[in-house]
């Protein structure tokens, strides 16, 4: 009796956890996949507002509020841009100033080893590192004035996005606040080839395309990040290096943008949950019950047949969760797999029954017994 009853409280377990992990499977795999899905119904349905336009476009008001991609060449004030503090100065849209300082930093093995960075780097007993740059000679970035692509405003933080860059080789002389020209970089060091825990170097870089595409919503002369009105979570405002049409943005956004990607270590999580709970609920079901199922084609039957019908759960539920994601995208998608697993588990469950073992009824059970006392009665 006693090991009866613990047989079957592990087969209620067993069935309860394939339940969970299937039910924890799906929901992984619709969620890994429902970002991109948001985003292709976002495009899908805000894409009869996304003007393409080029340079000679003027700001029409009917567009604000409107989400556009602007495609072409950047216009600007001639004399290009500056460094305000070293006079550094390129023809291109922006310049960047890059500043790095010769600081301590720990290694992973706790050895102390001199570097040069760009961020401040905590130090420690008897390898102090400077709290702060000299002032104004952090890092910065510098744009040319008026810069507009067609007739709307593009910012610094839209251009600070261009990834079409080269280094600026010859640098001006400089003699500023204790800084001077040696090679590629201005700093205070009295050599670089020997420098000090403190000492700064700087490097410019310069715009090297006059080209980009810009993706947000106008809004009186500009373009500002969009949100469409029924999703909080998305926040569109991308810059690309040369020329793109609505479409190729569209395509090169979800690759950049992580919110949108597909998560593929949660999705692989999904499916090997959905697998094992379901391969949990059929051996379950047929160890609790004595149920021994049979495949014609290809000809299985026992534990082999129960592993055939365990896949084919996972798998279709799997498709399930997935298109559930892009259901507001087709609904066709979500329908075909959720009638194939509705079918398919129709069967099999018919199957199961059909072919789980049961008990006598009492009266079968005792029949034979009453005949033989009967007879002994006659003798």
């Amino acid at each position: 009796m006693k090991k009866s009853y613990i047989k079957a409280v592990m087969h209620i377990i067993t069935l309860a956890l394939g339940v969970a992990l299937v039910a924890a499977g799906v929901t992984f795999t619709a969620l890994s996949v429902a970002p991109r899905a948001e985003w292709v119904d976002i495009i899908g349905r805000y894409g009869d507002v996304a003007y393409s336009l080029d340079s000679s476009y003027e700001t029409n008001i009917n567009n604000n509020g409107h989400a556009v991609t602007l495609s072409g060449p950047l216009t600007y004030d001639e004399g290009g841009s500056e460094d305000p503090v070293f006079g550094v100065k390129s023809e291109t849209v922006f310049i960047v100033r890059i500043s790095e300082m010769y600081q301590y930093r720990q290694t992973d093995g706790g050895v102390w080893e001199t570097v040069w960075s760009e961020d401040i780097i905590p130090g420690g007993e008897g390898h102090e590192n400077p709290e702060s740059y000299p002032e104004n000679v952090r890092s910065g970035f510098y744009s040319a004035h008026n810069v507009k692509i067609g007739a709307l405003k593009v910012t610094d933080e839209q251009l600070s996005s261009v990834t079409a860059r080269k280094s600026i080789g010859a640098l001006p002389d400089v003699d500023v606040r204790g800084f001077h020209t040696e090679g590629a970089y201005i700093t205070n060091s009295q050599s670089l080839s020997s420098p000090k825990v403190g000492d700064v170097r700087i490097r410019f870089e310069e715009a090297c395309t006059n080209e980009i595409t810009v993706v947000g919503m106008q809004r009186s002369g500009e373009v500002v990040p969009w949100r469409p009105d029924d999703v909080t979570k998305l926040r569109i405002m991308h810059v690309f290096d040369g020329v793109m049409t609505p479409k190729e943005a569209s395509r090169a956004m979800m690759n950049v943008d992580e919110a949108q990607r597909v998560i593929w270590w949660q999705t692989a999580l999904g499916i090997v949950m959905t697998a094992l709970g379901a391969f949990a609920l059929v051996f379950g079901y047929a160890s609790a019950t004595g149920y021994e199922p049979i495949l014609k084609k290809p000809a299985l039957t026992g534990r082999a047949a129960s592993a055939v019908h365990a896949a084919v759960i996972a798998v279709l539920a799997i498709l399930v969760s997935a298109a559930g994601a892009w259901a507001r995208v087709s609904a066709i998608l979500l329908a075909v797999p959720l009638v194939a697993l509705a079918v398919y588990v129709f069967f099999a469950a018919a199957d199961m029954y059909r072919r789980t073992p049961r008990r006598p009824k009492a009266e079968e059970e005792y029949k034979p017994i009453l005949i033989k006392k009967d007879e002994f009665k006659k003798k």
